[in-house]
């Protein structure tokens, strides 16, 4: 199963990571978009997780997403919580842009905006 890593980057979280499921439907993007309340957003984030490393503010370590629960996010620091939502949008990004690898420099102009060449107009 193909999956997409998100390191947490924030200063002194460096060591908390989750491993998403590449598998990612339009459908589960709507459901997302359209989740209200934090429970929602928790099952959803739950659901994708193949593999974490997430250290609560306790010290105790998230190590599977049956573990990934309120109170579980309850007892993390607010900053590595927020980490937590947006590492889940982060995948979608990271999905979103694969496609976008056909769109490699093949040449040195590929990609670039240019200028087109003036041309003189004819005087009457």
């Amino acid at each position: 199963m193909a999956t997409i890593r998100i390191n947490c980057s924030a200063e002194g979280f460096d060591d908390n990571w989750v491993e998403y499921s590449a598998s990612w439907t339009r459908g589960e993007t709507r459901r997302l978009d359209e989740a209200g309340d934090e429970e929602t957003i928790l099952a959803i984030i739950a659901a994708k997780i193949v593999r974490c490393h997430i250290v609560t503010a306790d010290g105790g370590v998230i190590e599977a997403s049956d573990d990934l629960t309120m109170d579980a996010v309850g007892e993390m620091d607010e900053t590595l919580a927020a980490w937590l939502v947006r590492s889940l949008y982060e995948m979608v990004a990271r999905k979103r842009v694969l496609g976008n690898v056909s769109a490699s420099v093949s040449s040195a102009t590929n990609g670039k905006a240019t200028m087109p060449t003036p041309t003189k107009t004819a005087e009457m």
